[in-house]
Order: C-alpha cells, then structure tokens, then sequence
C-alpha cells in the first residue's frame, strides 16, 4: 500500500512539473515574441542617462539604473520584503502587453512577470528606463520624453535642469496636470522636495 503510494505520488509531483515547465516555457516564449515585435528601444537614446533622466527615474521608481547581479531581478523582488513602488521595468513590461494576455487578471500577471524578467535579461537598465520614457504619455497627446520635453522647453531631456526634469516626472504620473498649470506647479514641488530629501549615495554623478 505504501509502495503504491509513493508511486502514485511520484507520478502526481512529475506531472506538476511537467505542467509547471511546460506553462513557464509557453510564458517565456510569449515574452520572446512581444519583444520581436515592440519598437519600444528603437529611436531611444543609448548610452549612460543624464543627471536629469536619472531624477526623474529616482522620484517615479524609488530607484537608479545601477545593475543588479541577478539574472531576474524581477523575480528575486516578487520573493523579497523590499517591493515598495513600481519598478520601471515592470511598468515598461505593462506597456509592452498590452492586450497580449487576455486569460485573466492572473494570467496578465504572469506574462507581465514573464517578460519583465525577459527585459532584464536582454537590456541594462538605463535602456530600459529610456524605453519606458519612450511610450509614456506626457498629455497634449505626446508620447515619449523627448517629444514632450522639446515641445514644453526646447530641448531634448538630458538637457533640463532639475527643475525642469520635475515638471516632466509630474507629468508620468499624472498627465492631465498639462492642462491644470497650479496643481502641475504644485506636484513638481513636491517631487522637487523629494529629490532633494535623497541620500547623495543614491544618486550618480552626470556621466
């Protein structure tokens, strides 16, 4: 009886991981294919981001782009008690799905993880920042940073001043704020504020 047990229970944990593997493997295809088709690092600027790129980064996503050792450090965050915040990574990975999961809330969830791990592993994070910059939406039906900080300044990102680069970062958050300049002034305070309440640890010299 307990033989039969064990063999029945062998069989029953080889067939979970065989379903396991088997639904991580479609996941992660799915992830390969989302990125084939994105254009979201086309036309993004390479290279180290500038001292404002990495403000607006710090005040939105309570983080910079220094590397992790990691292979997934996605999913080392899912299984960690410091998950305070959205990553830029995993709001670009939301960008990218769009409607490409339609099984549910979970299901979403899931792809969203899938291919955010799959971001990491195939990008930095300064190009991963740079990309989500790139598909934002900055109000006045502007999409991407660049456009929208030459349209409001006259100049591309990595030339703003801290001031400005708050405005902007006001604006990822909350891009109605365009058409209500007082509470738009008001915002950019208080991420000005926050920046300034940084540790100088957490941020990096301009490249």
């Amino acid at each position: 009886m307990v033989k039969w047990g064990l063999i029945i229970l062998a069989a029953v944990s080889s067939a979970l991981i065989v379903t396991v593997v088997t639904i991580s493997a479609s996941y992660w295809n799915q992830a390969s294919k989302t990125l084939e088709r994105s254009d979201a690092f086309e036309g993004a600027p390479t290279g180290s981001l500038s001292t404002s790129e990495i403000a607006i980064s710090m005040v939105i996503f309570g983080e910079d782009s220094q590397g992790e050792s990691w292979l997934c450090p996605t999913l080392k965050r899912r299984f960690s008690s410091d998950r305070a915040g959205m990553r830029a990574v995993d709001l670009l990975a939301r960008e990218l799905n769009g409607d490409s999961y339609q099984g549910g809330t979970l299901g979403a969830a899931i792809g969203q993880l899938f291919l955010a791990c799959k971001l990491e592993t195939r990008h930095d994070k300064d190009a991963i920042v740079r990309a989500l910059f790139n598909q934002l939406y900055f109000g006045a039906g502007e999409y991407g940073i660049d456009v929208a900080s030459n349209s409001l300044f006259g100049k591309s990102v990595a030339s703003l001043s801290i001031d400005q680069a708050m405005a902007l970062a006001a604006l990822i958050q909350s891009p109605n704020l365009r058409d209500q300049p007082e509470d738009w002034n008001i915002r950019k305070h208080v991420l000005l504020e926050r920046y300034a309440n940084m540790p100088e640890s957490v941020l990096r010299a301009d490249p």
